[in-house]
């Protein structure tokens, strides 16, 4: 996937910080500092795949962190494999596999279960959570 698509990645700590950044003005080593990231990965990432900045009249950088917030939440793209019903994700293969015998299925919390079963391509243990709505009558 290119980069332009997907847009900047960061760590699940700069992302918890997302929703403290303020409605004001900051550097890049500003900001950098309040996510808890490199401030590079802000001039030299976020910058060329559009992140909402100004200069001003000496040539500095402001990022206001709302709008930073805003525009990080909008370019993500959350990746989904949909699956079929016997079908799981394989850690090996990467992808979606079907899944061989013997099953176990164990009932979880409410109407989801847990069903075991091996990879029909590398034969390595695979694990789904599936709920009653995904299961096969």
């Amino acid at each position: 996937m290119p980069a332009e698509t997907r847009g900047i990645q960061l760590n699940a700590s700069a992302i918890a910080h997302l929703p403290r950044l303020l409605p004001m003005e900051y550097t890049p080593g500003e900001l950098a500092a309040e996510l808890g990231c490199h401030a590079h990965q802000i001039r030299q990432t976020a910058l060329p795949l559009g992140c909402p900045h100004r200069r001003d009249a000496r040539g500095r950088l402001w990022i206001v962190g709302s709008q930073f917030r805003d525009w990080y939440r909008a370019t993500q793209v959350r990746r989904r494999h949909p699956m079929e019903d016997n079908e799981a994700w394989c850690l090996r293969c990467k992808q979606p596999q079907q899944m061989v015998g013997p099953f176990e299925v164990t009932p979880r919390h409410g109407s989801a279960e847990l069903v075991k079963g091996r990879c029909g391509v590398c034969g390595t243990k695979v694990n789904r959570l599936r709920t009653q709505a995904t299961r096969p009558p």
